[in-house]
């Protein structure tokens, strides 16, 4: 069964366990009104926070994923990880990072220069805490994942600096499409 089917079934389960006004809301992110709900107890750009949504993520990593709260540097369980294999979104285990194109930064969290697949992490522009960055995000779901940086190694220049939090690890994984 592939990754879409996985996650298809799972949106079907959900389907049938909440109302249908919630399955709307939480899992297909229809729009409410912020502040609203019944549901939902906050809402900002598309991204909801409802009682359903916080129990699919351990609190630290919904902290992460779906309110952009950031690690400290240099404690994230994969900063100094070196094992091959394929890095996936925690929240909906979308590939996002091959182990080959992983490195030390020095930053203090995990680093990759570059994703699997162009189409894996959307980028965005952050204005918060007074500074302007480039916010990366999972296309799949779009949680936070932390932010791209131009200061990254060759072939590509960037620095995807991303939050364990954020990431489930798979050991010894073939991506996606890989031969």
């Amino acid at each position: 069964m592939s990754e879409d089917e996985k996650v298809t079934k799972s949106e079907r389960e959900w389907q049938a366990e909440l109302p249908p006004d919630q399955f709307a809301v939480c899992r297909q992110k229809a729009t409410e009104r912020a502040f609203t709900g019944k549901y939902c107890d906050h809402h900002e750009e598309g991204v909801y926070r409802c009682a359903a949504c916080r129990a699919e993520l351990p609190p630290d990593q919904f902290a992460v994923c779906r309110q952009k709260a950031t690690e400290r540097a240099f404690t994230g369980k994969y900063c100094d990880h070196h094992e091959e294999g394929v890095y996936r979104c925690a929240a909906c285990r979308a590939e996002l990072f091959g182990s080959e194109t992983k490195y030390d930064s020095g930053s203090g969290w995990p680093s990759f220069f570059q994703p699997i697949a162009p189409d894996r992490v959307a980028n965005e522009e952050d204005r918060s805490h007074g500074m302007r960055r480039v916010e990366i995000l999972c296309t799949r779901c779009g949680s936070h994942l932390g932010h791209l940086f131009d200061d990254g190694p060759r072939p590509t220049g960037q620095r995807y600096c991303v939050n364990s939090l954020s990431l489930d690890f798979e050991p010894g994984a073939r991506k996606e499409g890989a031969k």
